[in-house]
């Protein structure tokens, strides 16, 4: 078995620092294993340096992996940090390592680019930085506590890591932000590209102290990889800043007003501008930013004739960006669609309407389950109301093998396939869904190739009373095929969804998630009646009651 820590290939290399979750690769050896590879076991660690987390444990698997279960892997980054820092805080820099791994894995940190996080749907961007940023928080609070003399091991097995991995994703949107407003023509497009320039300078920093303040300068040039200017597989010779933007800013102040889930300024000559739905369970408030495309500032009316929509703020003068909350009185509403309108007029003339539809779904009261919201359901794997087990077998949850949470799996996997139906092993969900219709099944899972050589690895899906449809998950070519296009965009993402199509019932459904072919690792299922907007993460877990 080869396995690699550090790769030179297509899609994009990864060198620089760790991004490979020790659940990943114990989950990976452990198939290996129960598949009989139990002579030789190689990895390929590149510079030994920023791999030891991954390293110790993939070596302390091989030397025991009968010994080296799913309770070991959910406690080896606390016992690794015991056994580098001692025991007091041992427990919090292993939830730091197993996190930061998680956040690297989403997406490689060569393979992040200024498209990677979504601006404008599912306020993924802000989501994602907020999760890093909550991180380098923690970490540097942690750090404090840290004896001198284990501040050089501290800074290099876990605070550089954190710290420059949350600045190059910090980086990226910076660049994203300057360019989208440069597009929209504001002002503080300027301001993001000086944020870009400071950051791509901090990421230099950081490199610098670690190759030359700790350990006496032992570690020069270990993280001299580059990792940011990548424009096919083969990294660039130096790190390159992104192009950014720039825009000639007028003194008069100029007001442009931009809408959730849209990248447009407007206004927008003959069209309209709608917002997305507002739904209580998904999305029970919607925003619309005014900004300023001048140096003065620029004021600015909000309102609306609609009796059951509120705008807030009224009034107001902007220096940057002005955010206004579009909220509804769900109580003053019917079921059903609705659509209002919210006007926005500048000091400048600037006049901008808005549509705003608004969908309240019937309660269904008694109900229980995922609420469906805004034509959307999604799940954790992890959240099952019941799991019904392989004979012989179990499922696990595999902590932090998943980009939002965890991946649930059969164990274990060397058993024959399974006939979906009946009483055979599934996993289920209650869902609450708003109306009957078609929806499309999405199960996200970690990558894997077939293990089986059988043509894929299968699952089936059923939704309440209808035959289980059995998905087949093949990211390897056919024979003889050179199409890899499958496999490429399955390391992208470190994830593949499968598709299936189904009708649900208004109310109460259930999803039964059956076992075919053991060897998947279940991350999520997105349930969807429309088309989602285009993001890395996918949809939030929804609303459960």
């Amino acid at each position: 078995m080869y396995y690699h820590f550090d790769y030179v290939g297509g899609p994009r290399n990864y060198k620089w620092v760790n991004s490979t979750q020790v659940e990943r690769a114990w989950e990976q050896m452990r198939l290996a294993w129960d598949h009989g590879v139990e002579r030789l076991w190689v990895v390929n660690v590149g510079d030994i340096k920023p791999m030891e987390l991954p390293i110790s444990a993939f070596l302390d698997q091989a030397w025991n992996p009968d010994t080296a279960d799913l309770a070991w892997i959910s406690r080896y980054p606390a016992a690794w940090a015991t056994e580098q820092f001692g025991a007091e805080h041992a427990q919090e820099i292993g939830e730091i390592l197993s996190r930061y791994t998680q956040f690297n894995a989403r997406r490689k940190p060569e393979l992040i680019s200024p498209d990677t996080w979504s601006l404008v749907h599912e306020r993924e961007a802000e989501r994602v930085i907020g999760e890093w940023d909550a991180l380098v928080e923690r970490t540097l609070a942690l750090g404090r506590k840290i004896p001198a003399d284990h501040r050089d091991a501290w800074y290099q097995l876990v605070e550089y890591p954190v710290l420059a991995s949350a600045n190059l994703n910090q980086l990226h949107v910076a660049v994203a932000r300057n360019r989208l407003y440069a597009a929209q023509g504001r002002a503080s497009a300027n301001a993001w590209g000086e944020k870009a320039r400071a950051l791509f300078a901090r990421d230099a920093e950081l490199q610098r102290v670690y190759e030359h303040d700790i350990a006496g300068g032992k570690w020069a040039s270990m993280m001299s990889q580059p990792r940011v200017g990548y424009t096919h597989w083969q990294s660039p010779e130096r790190n390159i800043l992104p192009y950014l933007s720039s825009v000639d800013v007028p003194d008069k102040g100029v007001l442009g007003v931009a809408i959730e889930g849209d990248e447009r300024r407007w206004p927008v000559q003959l069209h309209s501008a709608t917002l997305p739905v507002l739904d209580p369970v998904a999305a029970p408030t919607r925003e619309v930013t005014l900004f300023n495309g001048g140096r003065q500032k620029i004021g600015f009316t909000a309102g609306t004739k609609t009796p059951w929509l509120k705008v807030s703020p009224a009034s107001g003068e902007i220096d940057d960006a002005q955010p206004l909350s579009i909220t509804v009185d769900w109580n003053a509403l019917p079921e059903g669609d609705h659509v209002g309108r919210i006007s926005i007029r500048g000091k400048d003339w600037t006049e901008v309407g808005i549509a705003v539809p608004v969908h309240k779904p019937p309660m269904h009261r008694g109900a229980r389950g995922f609420v469906e919201g805004n034509g959307v359901v999604t799940v954790e794997a992890q959240h099952y109301s019941r799991a019904v087990a392989p004979a012989g077998g179990q499922w696990q949850v595999i902590p932090n093998l998943g980009r939002t949470l965890s991946g649930v799996t059969a164990w274990p996997a060397t058993g024959a396939a399974a006939t979906p139906g009946g009483d055979g092993a599934r996993l289920e969900y209650p869902l609450v869904m708003d109306s009957d219709g078609e929806v499309e099944v999405r199960v996200v899972m970690a990558p894997t190739l077939d293990i089986r050589n059988r043509g894929g690895l299968r699952y089936a899906v059923s939704l309440g009373d209808e035959a289980p449809q059995t998905v087949t998950m093949r990211l390897d070519p056919t024979p003889g095929d050179r199409d890899f296009s499958a496999w490429e965009a399955a390391v992208i993402d470190n994830s593949h969804a499968s598709v299936s199509r189904h009708r649900v019932r208004a109310g109460a459904n259930t999803l039964k998630l059956w076992l075919v072919d053991p060897g998947l690792v279940f991350q999520r299922i997105e349930v969807v009646r429309r088309p989602l907007p285009p993001t890395t993460l996918g949809p939030v877990e929804s609303v459960r009651r």
